[in-house]
């Protein structure tokens, strides 16, 4: 069975978004407390999971432009994955930057309230001479 070039972009395009869509369920259903660790595990599957997708869908899109028989809704066929994976990608940077950025506002500083430690004189201190004891 000889696999055509349509057949092979649109082959390409089924296996993207099936490699986009396991990642994200993979990365959901990683088991563990909720914690620094599950969050860098779940973090890892997925980004795993993306660069296959995205080398699939820089594959379509090559393979778009290289298949002899292929028109232009053909190779838009082909772009979409590649296009799509850069709009998901970039929408999630913006959010995960907007939101850190709404997260980390500025601390006012306070004076420690605890009775064990002495408050620290913020004024200057004047010099009261020295005293001689001899």
């Amino acid at each position: 069975m000889r696999l055509g070039g349509t057949r092979l972009i649109y082959l390409l395009v089924i296996l993207w978004a099936a490699a986009f869509a396991l990642s994200i369920i993979m990365a959901v259903n990683v088991a563990g407390e909720r914690n620094l660790d599950t969050g860098f595990a779940r973090l890892d599957v997925l980004m795993r999971g993306q660069i296959v997708a995205l080398a699939l869908a820089i594959f379509a899109a090559v393979a778009g432009f290289l298949v002899a028989e292929s028109n232009r809704s053909t190779r838009l066929v082909g772009l979409a994955p590649l296009g799509l994976t850069v709009l998901l990608v970039g929408g999630l940077f913006v959010v995960a930057t907007l939101r850190v950025e709404a997260i980390t506002a500025p601390n006012e500083t306070l004076s420690p309230t605890s009775p064990a430690i002495k408050p620290i004189p913020t004024e200057p201190v004047q010099d009261q001479g020295v005293q001689d004891q001899g």
